[in-house]
C-alpha cells in the first residue's frame, strides 16, 4: 500500500503488488514508445498485458514520474520531474482528518480507501480499454457516474482512440460500440439471459452475465465461478469488442469473439425495416409488408401500404432474431406478452413488439417499437422471437405455390369477421377445384344432388359481399361454401373440402384448422366469433380452437333462399375498398 508519507517513484522501478500478487501497478513504456504511462497489468503473465492505464493523455517524457497521495484530500497525483501534477484522481469524497491509503486489489481494481469512510475513488469507475470482472460499465443514476471502455489509439498507444464501448441508455438500454456519435455494432438489449445479438456467450459456463436495471442505475458486468481463471474483455483500436482467456498450457491469451463478426454484424448493413441473414438466398431483405425504397439516397425498406392504425393490422412473427435497435422503444416489466400485442395494435405509433425478457417459461414482460426498425438480423443460433405490424392490405396476396398456415392468415386478416369466414372456406374449396369454369361457376356432384358453388374473383369487399349475396340463392341452404363446409362437418367428413391433389401437398391438419376457424368466424351470435387478433392466432396454430356452432344464415334445405338478420345486418356495414388478389398460379 501507499500511504501519505510514502510515494512510488518511477527512477527507482517502485511497483505496488496486490496481495495475491495477482496484478502490478507501476510505470512502463510501451513498445515503440519513449513516453511513460502509469499503468497496471498481470503480475505472472510473460509478456506485460496491460489492463489500465492512468494518464493516457498526458504522458510523462521520462523515469521522473512520482505518485502520491494527499494526506488532506484523498486525492491521487502522478507529478512530473518539475514537481507539476500531470494527472490525478479527483476523488469523490474528501478525508479530512483521515488516513487515506492507496492498494491495488487482487481483482485489478485500483483504490483509494480510508479506514472509516471506506472507498474514497476507484479505477473501476474509470475503465480504460479492458473490461474485467467486477467491473461495471453503465450509468449510476445516483451520482451521474458514467463508465465506458475507449479502445487505445493503436496496439502500442494508449491514447484513446476513436471507439467506444458504452450502454446506450436511451429507451431500453443495449451494449453499442461508437465511432465519435455514430453506431458501429449494436450486441443488443438485455433479455434476461443476455445480449439478444451475444447468444454465444450463454454456452460460457465459467462465467457470470449480470445486468443491473433500476432507480439507482443501469450497469453491466460479469463474474467468474472459478478464480483460478484469468479473463478479460477488450475494445481494440479497430473497434471490436473481444473477449481473451489466458491459457496457462499455452502459455497466451486465447481470443474468444463475443459475436459472429460477419457483414450483419455492422449497424443497419441493409437500412431500416429489413433483415439481415447471412445465410439467406439475399443478405438484406424486406421485412414483410415492406418494399424496397426508390428515394435517390435512400437506405432499406418502405411500406407497401400505410398502417391502419384499429382497422384491422396484425403481426408477421420471425424467430431466432437479434432484436432491433431499442433506443426509441418503450418496455414494462409486468405485461405480459398476450397485453403486449393488445397495447401496441391499441397505439397507431407501435410498429412491433417482442418479450422483454426470455429467462422465465414463454417470456415476460413488454417491449414496443416505433417508427422504423433498425438493425434486425437473423441468428445462426438463439435469437428470440420478434412480431412486426403489417398493413389490413399486406396480407391480401395469395401464393397457391406455397400455400400454408401463415399465409392463410395474411389472405384473411383485414375483413370483416363474418366475410373472413367465408373467405377461408370459398378458398378451401376453390384450391380444391383450381379450375374455372366458362359459367363463372362449378358442379359438386354428390349422391341425387348437385350444388353450384361461385369461383371467388373479385376486386373489392363490397363486389365481395354482393357476390357472397347471389351465392345464397344458389347454394342450397345458404351461401355456398359455408353450406358446404358446415354440412360435411357435422357429417364429419371435413376433409373431403380438400380434393385428391391437395392430400399430397398440403399438411390435413392445417387445411382442417383453416375449415374450422372459417366455421367460427361466421357463428350465428356476433359474440361467439372471434376477434381479429385470435383468428391470427388460430390460423398460425398458437391458440386452442372451440367446436364452431351453426352458421348464422344457415337454413337448412326448407328455406334456401331465406336469409337471417345476422346476414342482412353484415350487408349493411360500410365495406373499405380494399383490394384481394388470388394468385393461383
Amino acid at each position: 500500500m501507499i500511504t501519505p508519507s510514502q510515494t512510488m517513484r518511477d527512477q527507482q522501478n517502485e511497483t505496488l503488488v496486490s496481495a495475491g500478487e495477482i496484478f502490478v501497478a507501476g510505470f512502463f513504456t510501451p513498445e515503440n514508445s519513449n513516453s511513460r504511462y502509469l499503468g497496471i497489468w498481470y503480475r505472472n503473465i510473460p509478456e506485460r498485458t496491460i489492463v489500465w492505464v492512468a494518464n493516457r493523455e498526458k504522458p510523462l517524457p521520462d523515469k521522473s514520474g512520482v505518485l502520491k497521495i494527499d494526506s488532506d484530500t484523498g486525492i491521487l497525483s502522478i507529478f512530473d520531474s518539475k514537481g507539476v501534477e500531470t494527472w490525478s484522481s479527483n476523488a469523490s469524497k474528501k478525508a479530512v482528518k483521515m488516513k487515506p491509503i492507496v492498494q491495488l486489489l487482487d481483482s485489478g481494481n485500483l483504490v483509494v480507501r480510508d479506514e472509516k469512510e471506506g472507498i474514497l475513488w476507484q479505477s473501476f469507475d474509470y475503465p480504460g480499454d479492458t473490461f474485467l470482472p467486477g467491473m461495471k460499465i453503465g450509468s449510476n443514476l445516483r451520482t451521474g457516474q458514467y463508465m465506458a471502455l475507449t479502445s487505445w489509439k493503436t496496439m502500442q498507444d494508449p491514447t484513446p482512440g476513436d471507439y467506444s464501448l458504452k450502454i446506450d441508455t436511451h429507451g431500453l438500454p443495449q451494449l453499442i460500440v461508437t465511432q465519435g456519435s455514430a453506431i458501429k455494432y449494436r450486441a443488443g438489449s438485455w433479455n434476461g439471459l443476455g445480449f439478444t445479438g451475444t447468444p454465444e456467450l450463454r454456452a460460457m459456463k465459467s462465467v457470470k452475465f449480470l445486468f443491473d436495471l433500476s432507480k439507482d442505475g443501469i450497469f453491466y458486468e460479469y463474474e467468474l465461478l472459478n478464480s483460478s481463471t484469468l479473463m478479460r474483455s477488450r475494445l481494440i483500436p479497430e473497434g471490436y469488442p473481444v473477449r481473451l482467456i489466458w491459457s496457462p498450457r499455452e502459455s497466451r491469451w486465447d481470443v474468444f469473439y463475443p459475436s459472429q463478426y460477419d457483414l450483419c454484424e455492422s449497424y443497419a448493413t441493409c437500412g431500416a425495416n429489413t433483415n439481415c441473414n447471412v445465410n439467406g438466398s439475399l443478405v438484406c431483405e424486406c421485412l414483410r409488408g415492406f418494399k424496397e425504397g426508390k428515394l435517390v439516397g435512400s437506405s432499406g425498406c418502405v411500406r407497401t401500404n400505410p398502417l391502419g392504425c384499429n382497422k384491422g393490422d396484425s403481426f408477421q412473427k420471425y424467430e431466432g432474431m437479434k432484436l432491433p435497435d431499442t433506443s426509441s422503444s418503450w418496455y414494462d416489466k409486468t405485461i405480459n406478452l398476450g397485453d403486449c400485442e393488445k397495447l401496441c395494435l391499441r397505439n397507431c405509433s407501435c410498429t412491433a413488439y417482442s418479450s422483454l425478457n426470455i429467462s422465465e417459461g414463454g417470456g415476460s414482460g413488454c417491449l414496443h417499437w416505433f417508427n422504423d426498425i433498425v438493425d434486425l438480423r437473423q441468428l445462426s443460433q438463439g435469437g428470440q422471437d420478434f412480431y412486426i405490424r403489417v398493413s389490413i392490405t399486406a396480407n391480401l396476396t395469395v401464393n397457391n405455390r406455397s400455400l400454408d398456415k401463415k399465409k392463410l392468415a395474411g389472405i384473411v386478416v383485414g375483413c370483416t369477421i363474418f366475410i373472413l369466414g367465408i373467405l377461408v372456406l370459398g378458398l378451401t374449396i376453390w384450391l380444391q377445384k383450381n379450375k374455372v369454369a366458362k359459367s363463372g361457376l362449378w358442379k359438386d356432384k354428390r349422391e341425387n344432388e348437385d350444388i353450384d358453388l361461385p369461383i371467388f374473383q373479385f376486386s373489392t369487399i363490397s363486389n365481395a359481399t354482393n357476390q357472397f349475396s347471389e351465392s345464397n340463392k344458389l347454394g342450397q341452404g345458404g351461401f355456398g361454401p359455408v353450406y358446404k363446409a358446415w354440412r360435411l362437418w357435422i357429417e364429419e367428413k371435413p376433409i373431403e373440402l380438400m380434393g385428391e391433389m391437395l392430400h399430397n401437398s398440403i399438411n390435413a391438419s392445417e387445411v382442417l384448422r383453416c375449415i374450422q376457424v372459417g366455421l367460427l368466424c361466421v357463428q350465428r351470435r356476433p359474440e361467439d366469433r372471434p376477434n381479429m387478433s385470435s383468428v391470427v392466432l388460430m390460423l398460425n396454430g398458437e391458440r386452442l380452437l372451440p367446436e364452431p356452432t351453426q352458421p348464422g344464415f344457415y337454413t337448412g334445405r326448407d328455406n334456401p333462399t331465406q336469409l337471417d338478420s345476422t346476414t342482412k345486418s353484415c350487408e349493411e356495414y360500410s365495406m373499405n375498398e380494399v383490394s384481394i388478389s388470388l394468385d393461383a398460379r
